[in-house]
């Protein structure tokens, strides 16, 4: 269906989106864009374009994540099937902390036997 999204349809829609959003069970922005025949990609291509949607599509994607968090926090929901789905609609990423032991070493002179660097010598100490 090809819909011109005018300030008009944009601000009517807003208002349902928040009102969907506000029913505990509805949670997934894609069952919204289909109720009202649309593409969940042609709800996000809407924001920029009206203020009135913007705000209310920014309070959806936060309700959305609180609600998909929340019911898995409290096990209402497979915890890993919610991180999945917050890594794909709130940009959730995993992060991988690397801690370095062992050696570390200190270069304080440069010097190579080469060439074109007679002058530079390497001196590798341990610290």
């Amino acid at each position: 269906m090809n819909i011109k999204y005018t300030d008009k349809v944009l601000e009517d829609l807003a208002i349902k989106l928040e009102a969907w959003m506000a029913v505990d069970d509805n949670y997934w922005l894609g069952d919204f864009a289909v109720k009202n025949n649309m593409s969940r990609q042609a709800l996000s291509e809407q924001v920029g374009k009206n203020a009135t949607y913007d705000m209310a599509y920014v309070k959806a994607k936060a309700m959305q994540e609180s609600k998909i968090f929340i019911n898995a926090l409290t096990n209402k929901w497979n915890p890993s099937m919610a991180i999945f789905a917050l890594k794909n609609v709130s940009g959730w990423r995993d992060k991988q902390e690397h801690e370095h032991t062992g050696l570390s070493i200190e270069i304080k002179n440069v010097n190579q036997t080469n060439d074109q660097h007679p002058n530079r010598r390497i001196s590798i100490q341990r610290t």
